[in-house]
């Protein structure tokens, strides 16, 4: 079994209802709420987010005023779309969607409509059309980005690793919080003496040749939080470990998949933030343009101790330090 350390404990609690319907007995007295949740893809950290959504509603004793029905999109737009159309016409109570492309497919099918909106596991709301700021979304939208912030998450590589030079992204063309995320990458890498490599992706086949071109130019890679990028996870790990080169991120969801360290944010928590969310629109009123996009409150070192011995890294005492060790 890997030996996974973490300087906080993330507490997981299994569900057994992702990709089916979930009913509840409600009080006769009591509405009952209809909300439609589109997943765009399984991987851990969207499947955390619909957990957190669970977790919420069951610890304020609300999960008996919800109906939830979780469609998966199978990480394709369209599908996305048919299915955000489907939950209109059926006339949901409120749309959960999980992911960029969900958030822009509920957003689309919902724009002549009084169905409020919370979004999840979005990079960048406003890069992605769906909110006007966020501070206020200006429409029926509001919800959670997980945007943590990358300089962190990048100096981390280079405290693990202080001759790095140059740092490999993958992303996906087609899915704008992968491309914040590499510009932003661009940018802060040089303030950390380090070189981004860049290389874009449009599906999951073209990952091996497009891996098979970075891993001669890098000394590490960093696992960014598109979807794409994310359901390859261990596709990307395995082809680095035959380069001897270590995979980071920000998803320490992913960390068993191989990662070797991750600072990065707690989607558990990200879904208990959009679980609060759904109980002040649905249960309050308060319309989603009165409350503001959340993000994640701090971050969280993880290290794969066993990733680290595999690839002969020492783990500073600085890092050791932070881990309580």
């Amino acid at each position: 079994m890997k030996k996974i350390i973490q300087a906080l404990a993330l507490i997981t609690i299994s569900l057994t209802m992702l990709s089916a319907c979930v009913s509840t007995t409600t009080p006769q007295d009591d509405d009952v709420f209809t909300i439609g949740v589109i997943q765009f893809v399984s991987h851990p950290a969207l499947d955390a987010t619909l957990e957190g959504l669970i977790n919420h509603l069951t610890n304020e004793n609300m999960l008996d005023r919800f109906t939830i029905v979780v469609q998966n999109a199978q990480g394709d737009p369209a599908i996305a779309l048919t299915i955000a159309q489907q939950f209109v016409s059926e006339g949901v109570d409120l749309i959960y969607a999980i992911a960029t492309p969900a958030a822009q497919a509920a957003f689309n099918a919902t724009t002549d409509t009084n169905i409020p909106v919370v979004i999840n596991a979005v990079t960048s709301p406003v890069g992605a059309g769906v909110v006007q700021s966020l501070e206020s979304s200006g429409n029926n939208v509001t919800g959670v980005t997980n945007a943590a912030p990358l300089e962190p998450q990048l100096a981390l590589v280079k405290e693990m690793l202080p001759n790095a030079q140059n740092i490999g992204f993958l992303f996906n063309l087609g899915e704008v919080n992968g491309r914040v995320l590499v510009e932003e990458a661009q940018r802060i890498a040089p303030l950390l003496g380090m070189n981004a490599v860049v290389i874009g992706v449009t599906n999951i086949s073209e990952v091996a040749a497009a891996m098979g071109q970075l891993l001669p130019q890098v000394d590490a890679v960093f696992n960014v939080t598109d979807n794409l990028v994310a359901s390859a996870t261990a596709q990307i790990v395995e082809l680095a470990k035959q380069a001897n080169k270590p995979v980071f991120g920000s998803d320490p969801n992913l960390l068993n998949l191989g990662l070797v360290a991750v600072d990065g944010v707690d989607f558990v928590a990200l879904g208990e933030q959009a679980g609060a969310m759904v109980i002040d629109i649905l249960i309050n009123g308060t319309l989603p343009t009165d409350i503001p996009i959340g993000k994640p409150t701090n971050t969280r070192l993880f290290i794969n101790q066993d990733m680290a011995d595999a690839l002969n890294i020492t783990i500073p005492q600085s890092l050791r330090d932070r881990l309580g060790q």
